[in-house]
């Protein structure tokens, strides 16, 4: 019983790891992501593109025309004008020639942040009813399952602005349903004198995947964007698969 006990637990405290590192890599660029997008959608009215092809588009300028272009950060100026200097009235070796670096921020992007807060406590407030109703093994594998088939249609299919948006929204909102359902399953493991001992344990490896999962994605979102989403697609589902076949369906509040 004690080794049946340890096992569920390594398993729940890597859960919490791969869940908040997932949530942490989406919500941390994010707001970014979205202005990136905002700003290509200005540039090219017709869109039609997915956020990985947005993203490979990340050196091209808000504003192009005359003398200068106008960018919306360092990066992007330093990529657009070392390629394309010849173009403007710009010396690649001469930092004196400088042009106007201008942090372009649209309001869609407050919009989307202010919707996934409203999002993410609505569905924590809808946790419990729901986990008592289907049971928490069907509640946690959908929670995992459904963010995992959003990573494949961000990267490969969506390319429409706000159905993107909308599939990052369902991402970090879901994702983040999941933290209360673990730690619950976890606080179930185990008796009353080390519960709180081991929810601690669990947290700290939460918010060590949250750390780590941020700067790798968001370095691979950059530079290998459809492979990044694809492989947090399949980790998320083939998580769920893991809870589907061995979380007990209790219909236990969360």
């Amino acid at each position: 019983m004690a080794s049946k006990r340890r096992n569920m637990f390594h398993k729940n405290k890597t859960q919490e790891t791969t869940e908040n590192g997932r949530y942490n890599s989406v919500m941390l660029w994010f707001p970014d992501t979205v202005n990136q997008m905002s700003a290509y959608a200005g540039n090219h009215p017709a869109y039609g593109v997915t956020l990985c092809q947005v993203l490979a588009h990340g050196s091209e300028p808000i504003i192009e025309g005359g003398e200068q272009p106008v960018f919306w950060n360092n990066a992007t100026r330093e990529t657009f004008l070392m390629a394309n200097g010849s173009r403007y009235a710009y010396n690649t070796e001469d930092s004196s020639e400088t042009e106007a670096c201008v942090a372009q921020v649209d309001a869609v992007t407050f919009v989307s942040n202010i919707t996934v807060g409203i999002l993410q406590l609505t569905a924590f407030l809808a946790t419990n009813p729901v986990v008592a109703i289907f049971g928490r093994k069907i509640v946690l594998g959908c929670l995992l399952l459904i963010p995992g088939v959003c990573c494949f249609l961000i990267a490969n299919v969506a390319d429409i602005m706000y159905l993107s948006i909308a599939l990052m929204t369902s991402l970090a909102v879901l994702i983040s349903s999941t933290v209360p359902i673990i730690l619950s399953i976890i606080v179930d493991l185990f008796p009353t004198n080390i519960r709180s001992m081991a929810t601690s344990v669990a947290m700290i490896c939460g918010r060590l995947g949250a750390a780590a999962g941020g700067q790798i994605f968001g370095i691979y979102q950059q530079t290998h964007c459809t492979a990044a989403f694809n492989t947090v697609g399949v980790v998320l589902i083939c998580i769920a698969g893991v809870v589907v076949s061995t979380v007990p369906n209790e219909r236990k509040p969360a």
